[in-house]
């Protein structure tokens, strides 16, 4: 090794395609941060809580109220809306309520691992707004009649008993006290059953109490608490909090009563009871706390201003849903107001998601000025930062720091040290005849997949765009479309198949091979002589590895089942996700022959696909899903690999003031750039871009930003990198 080898070994931070010797890998994984989902929260055990938006449903732990985790998905399948779950003893019921679309029913999953609960059964007919369930036996309510299942055998629930009673629409608010179960029949009665024996449920009849109507109701420790609307429609309209003495099972005696507001309409929302907190709201936009450390004298907390439907308490959480946010308070005392909440706002649908750093970018599905700032440097709290307001708006592409914008012929790169505020740069201009799809292939490529209509020809055109801010037009190729590319490489296909190119020169680019057999191919990334393709063939869908040692003739190593058609394939290190419809699965490439799965598939809620890099956090999909890379190396694997193939020198002086400088060398011809960037990842500036030779060069950085702006003193990573390349070093800027 030589002196200029060993200092850069020694002292750069270096990360490269290539090492000397071989590299344990660490156990890897693909742990899931967050999400931006947002929906109404139940409660399942402990701080497990599924977020519902009826459609879709995300498990999430709330031990942590500052960086709630997502644990998994429920898998309902999208012929079912859930309005309501119940829960025991690791069976889970979604309830679908009285919808106008979809099956009507419920469905039955084994939850006895909440993260990861198991469709085993469902019941369609009749729409269900609540339940109540002990051990295997559920009972339901709909308008008029409590019907009991036992769900021993989930796959087909038995019915065992069922009951008319009161007329009521909504919610039951069904709750047992021992053996006796109470609920909502009608207006402001209660009717009660005997449920000793849960599978057969015995009526005791019913129980008015003092008001017109009951909106909500809560059990627990030998006390039935009730929001109940009194003289309705009268000029003393008001909303009463009411606590029912259940010595006596079956005997509601009312032992205190509290209003809590008046005015027009006054009625309950919702009522939910933890241990020795009880939480009310209400239509006048207010959340009640109140202690129960005399469950028969509940004590008047504090109070939130919240106009919402939906409450749950966790062991360490309060969560409050609005119509459009959910508020995550550290669970506390009645008499001890929580600390200022986590905000959760409901995400639009996202199209795409790009970028790297946290600070990322996404297209709005609806919105045809769609661009948006995304900030995930919290990852357990993804959210949408501002509006982006560029010319043109369309889908955004990323590569390796290369950020375009395309929308039908045209495409413009741009700047994105600050995201938030791109700076244009050059434009590309496809042919202005026919059909044209515009794709960033790498950090150094763009191509135009072309149509003549008139003659239906098909060709691709590319463009060096090594310079962002001129983009210079280069070869054409007779293929209609590109898979994707890396590494210096490209696959592009047509009806005869799928070839490779060699385009590291794309003025002149090199047939190399074909893939044999590709199916209807997605997507193909390139990595270290080998070829990743997502395809669908004869209808299995598949990840497949080829070796390319020889391009010419490229040889199948590996390939891994797809749950259903894969959309998309992206690469980070040594990892590959691959996105479908309503899933994304990661696979682990660490031994490029043998690639491997990392833990199930997950599900997407919003069908939008997105790749966005920030360290080893990945951002996948319209969810603004957060996974974190456990593990990752994006630059060695388990077995003995060749040489380094640049070297980086450590910069100097170093700290500087005001210019240090950088020196490198190559082992060959390589299109490289040199940037440099502050600590949160964002570009400061760009040192050179474009072709070097082989050898030792030297650059110069004078401490100022791509306009020539000094910089304030700190940190900053000198990044130099291109196809197989990835170096980086920091730099201390003192004045």
């Amino acid at each position: 090794m030589s002196r200029l080898q060993m200092r850069s070994t020694l002292t750069g931070l270096l990360f490269v395609i290539a090492a000397t010797t071989a590299i344990a890998a660490e156990p890897p994984g693909a742990t899931i941060l967050g999400s931006g989902f947002v929906g109404a929260p139940f409660v399942i055990e402990g701080d497990v809580v599924i977020e519902s938006n009826t459609l879709y449903e995300t498990v999430r732990s709330y031990a942590d109220p500052q960086a709630p985790q997502v644990l998994g998905w429920v898998d309902h399948g999208a012929e079912s809306y859930w309005t309501n779950t119940v829960y025991a003893d690791g069976l889970l019921v979604g309830l679908t309520g009285a919808q106008p679309a979809g099956l009507q029913g419920f469905d039955v999953f084994d939850a006895t691992d909440p993260a990861m609960p198991i469709r085993v059964g469902s019941l369609s007919g009749m729409g269900y707004d609540s339940g109540w369930l002990r051990g295997h036996a559920l009972t339901v309510y709909a308008e008029a009649l409590a019907v009991t299942y036992d769900l021993t055998v989930p796959s087909t629930p038995a019915l065992t008993a069922f009951s008319l009673i009161g007329a009521h629409s909504g919610s039951r608010w069904p709750g047992a006290v021992g053996d006796v179960l109470y609920l909502i029949d009608h207006a402001a009665t209660l009717r009660m059953f005997n449920v000793a024996d849960p599978s057969h449920p015995v009526d005791l009849g019913v129980a008015a109490l003092a008001g017109d109507r009951i909106d909500a109701m809560a059990v627990g420790d030998g006390h039935l608490y009730a929001l109940v609307a009194m003289d309705v429609g009268n000029a003393g309209e008001r909303l009463d909090l009411v606590t029912y003495d259940l010595g006596t099972p079956a005997v509601p005696v009312e032992s205190n009563r509290r209003t809590l507001f008046t005015g027009v309409a006054a009625a309950g929302r919702t009522l939910v009871r933890s241990g020795d907190l009880l939480l009310a709201a209400g239509s006048d936009g207010q959340v009640r706390a109140f202690g129960l450390g005399d469950p028969a004298h509940p004590a008047v907390g504090w109070t939130l201003a919240h106009d919402s439907r939906h409450l749950a308490i966790s062991t360490s959480a309060i969560l409050v849903r609005t119509v459009d946010d959910l508020y995550v308070y550290g669970r506390t005392t009645a008499d001890v107001a929580p600390a200022p909440p986590i905000q959760r706002p409901t995400l639009p649908l996202l199209r795409n998601v790009v970028g790297q750093g946290p600070v990322q970018v996404a297209f709005r599905q609806s919105d045809p000025a769609g661009l948006v700032t995304v900030d995930v440097s919290d990852p357990y709290q993804p959210r949408l930062g501002d509006p982006i307001d560029i010319i043109p708006s369309g889908l955004p592409q990323f590569a390796d720091g290369r950020f375009l914008v395309a929308s039908g012929r045209t495409g413009r790169f741009f700047d994105v040290a600050d995201p938030a505020h791109p700076v244009g740069l050059g434009w590309l201009y496809g042919p202005q005849f026919g059909a044209a799809v515009c794709k960033l292939v790498t950090r150094d490529l763009a191509a135009f997949e072309h149509t003549d209509t008139t003659s239906t020809v098909f060709t691709v055109h590319l463009f060096d765009v090594s310079d962002p801010a001129l983009p210079v037009r280069a070869a054409v190729l007779s293929e209609r479309k590109v898979y994707g590319g890396d590494d210096g490489l490209m696959a592009c296909g047509n009806a005869a198949g799928v070839r490779l190119y060699d385009v590291s020169n794309p003025d002149l680019p090199q047939l190399l091979g074909s893939l044999p057999d590709p199916g209807a191919l997605v997507a193909v990334r390139f990595w270290r002589q080998h070829a990743f393709a997502v395809t669908t063939r004869s209808g299995a869908h598949t990840l497949d590895i080829y070796d390319l040692a020889a391009p010419s003739n490229p040889v199948l190593v590996a390939s891994r089942a797809l749950e259903s058609a894969p959309w998309r394939l992206d690469r980070h290190g040594d990892r590959l996700y691959i996105q479908g419809y309503m899933y994304f699965v990661a696979f682990a490439v660490t031994d490029l022959d043998d690639p491997q799965q990392l833990g199930p598939t997950h599900r997407i809620i919003s069908g939008g696909t997105g790749f966005a890099i920030n360290g080893n956090v990945t951002t996948i999909s319209g969810d603004l899903v957060t996974v974190r890379n456990d593990g990752l190396s994006a630059a060695g694997v388990d077995r003995p690999l060749p040489v380094a193939q640049v070297v980086l020198e450590p910069a100097f002086p170093n700290p500087c003031n005001p210019a240090t400088h950088l020196v490198f060398s190559l082992d060959r011809e390589r299109t490289l750039a040199m940037t440099v960037h502050d600590v949160r990842g964002r570009r400061v500036a760009e040192l050179a871009s474009g072709t070097f030779s082989a050898g030792p060069h030297e650059l110069t950085w004078a401490g100022v930003d791509d306009q020539g702006v000094p910089v304030s003193s700190g940190v900053y990573l000198v990044r130099l990198h291109g196809p197989g390349i990835e170096a980086v070093q920091t730099v201390t800027l003192v004045k």
